[in-house]
């Protein structure tokens, strides 16, 4: 991973316009490639060593941004946990992470884990708000959350994922 990612329009402008109907086009010494859609708005966030891309599409069909991957030939959704989810990286293990929003009375934003075939809500330290930040190499996650009845206050967090059905570990750091 390249540390915090930025939210800026570059990724909206090589997937989200799909490059206006071509597949594929030469810019600025490079190949540009249209990575598709899932019917509407797509924007990618990460890649890693083996080409697998990461990012959020809209579809035209449901309200909300689901998480996906691309392998090289299509989108795959990833399903999504709450209302609206993207994927902000992955692992060259293809272990990706992300976050998740809910918009029903109560819910908030937290954070997933993608094995390669299944979707885990790596907890929010019992509040509704955690931050995933970056995954390494072991697929542990690092980010923020707010303790329960801290307001806005903040602390770090690193979750691990689990073995033998365990969903995994979160520690806070203070």
């Amino acid at each position: 991973m390249r540390g915090p990612r930025t939210w800026g329009a570059v990724p909206w402008l090589v997937t989200g316009l799909s490059l206006m109907g071509v597949p594929s086009a030469t810019a600025a010494g490079g190949t540009v490639q249209d990575l598709g859609s899932f019917g509407n708005a797509t924007r990618t966030y990460d890649i890693n060593a083996q080409g697998q891309v990461v990012g959020g599409a809209k579809s035209s069909i449901t309200h909300g941004t689901h998480p996906f991957e691309w392998t090289g030939s299509r989108l795959r959704d990833l399903g999504s946990l709450a209302d609206t989810s993207e994927a902000l990286g992955i692992n060259d293990a293809g272990q990706a992470f992300g976050y998740y929003l809910s918009y029903a009375p109560g819910g908030g934003l937290g954070g997933f884990f993608w094995d390669g075939s299944h979707q885990r809500d790596i907890g929010s330290l019992d509040s509704n708000w955690a931050q995933p930040a970056d995954m390494n190499q072991r697929g542990q996650i690092t980010g923020n959350a707010a303790l329960p009845g801290s307001g806005l206050s903040t602390h770090a967090f690193r979750w691990t994922p689990g073995t033998g059905g365990s969903t995994g570990d979160l520690r806070i750091y203070r």
